[in-house]
């Protein structure tokens, strides 16, 4: 399973084409993890990446002005349509939910397990549709 995250992410209509995060909508969930922490990123896709891939969810590092994914920085343009989309949210902020429509779904710090995350998207009705 964990080998097919992977592959989800290589296959993303490969990530030199995604531009902007409309992009990824109706197509992925995008957890936006504001931290400048490669290593936690690794981490939280080596330890979650099967839940990750069940939720169709793509995590983002958003490191001051860069989005990453996968380690690759992405271009300007789609880091700027990230930056737009989370401009107005409270500094103590680390993961930003956004759903396949593209709206923020909800914000949580830092202390916020991963599971808690799972379960809120568990509770979208696209998801409870998948599942």
């Amino acid at each position: 399973m964990f080998t097919s995250f992977i592959l989800l992410l290589l296959n993303l209509d490969s990530l030199k084409s995604i531009n902007h995060l409309s992009d990824l909508k109706w197509k992925h969930r995008v957890l936006v993890v504001v931290t400048n922490e490669k290593e936690e990123i690794k981490d939280l896709i080596k330890f979650h990446g099967i839940e990750l891939n069940e939720r169709e969810l793509l995590v983002i590092q958003l490191d001051d002005e860069k989005a990453f994914i996968d380690n690759t920085q992405m271009s300007k343009r789609f880091s700027q349509s990230i930056l737009k989309k989370v401009k107005n949210i409270p500094h103590e902020v680390y993961f930003v939910l956004i759903g396949k429509d593209g709206r923020v779904k909800n914000l949580f710090s830092k202390n916020t397990g991963m599971n808690e995350i799972f379960l809120e998207v568990d509770k979208m009705p696209m998801r409870i549709n998948e599942m």
